[in-house]
């Protein structure tokens, strides 16, 4: 007899008090359409919130979700990665983002001196403007990927 009443408290309470929880997400979307990409390796999916407000969902061939992007007016303003980094794999996923202009000392080398044998360069410094994916850290240090004639490296803005 008490296992009966409690199973069926059990059943009962699974019944009454299963609902789906909102977490605070926008699921009313104007529209979703699927894009057909170049690469055949990924698919997209646009989830329309209005008319200048949308986010792009970036999946593999295994449904996999890769990258989150939000756009206002078409401009890339944010998103979410959910990849290891090929050339940081030491970085945490997922890293969300927000777009920023950084200005960044860069080199350019000049040539100073040519002859039939030596040509010398001087490094002058020159400050350049990029568009970067700004990362947010545990440790509130925000950081950025910047690809260079050296290569990738991580820089943090201060």
């Amino acid at each position: 007899m008490i296992r009966i009443v409690t199973c069926s408290i059990v059943l009962l309470f699974q019944i009454v008090f299963s609902q789906h929880y909102d977490i605070g997400y926008n699921t009313h979307y104007k529209q979703i359409v699927e894009i057909q990409l170049d690469d055949k390796n990924f698919k997209a999916v646009d989830f329309i919130i209005d008319d200048n407000k949308k986010v792009t969902k970036i999946f593999n061939l295994q449904n996999t979700i890769i990258e989150e992007l939000v756009f206002v007016d078409d401009i890339l303003v944010s998103g979410v990665e959910y990849f290891t980094n090929p050339k940081f794999p030491f970085l945490k996923t997922p890293r969300s983002f927000i777009m920023q202009t950084i200005e960044q000392e860069v080199a350019n080398y000049y040539n100073i001196q040519f002859t039939s044998s030596l040509i010398k360069y001087l490094p002058k410094l020159k400050k350049a403007v990029f568009n970067v994916r700004l990362y947010n850290s545990t440790k509130n240090n925000n950081f950025y990927i910047l690809n260079t004639g050296h290569g990738s490296k991580i820089y943090y803005k201060e």
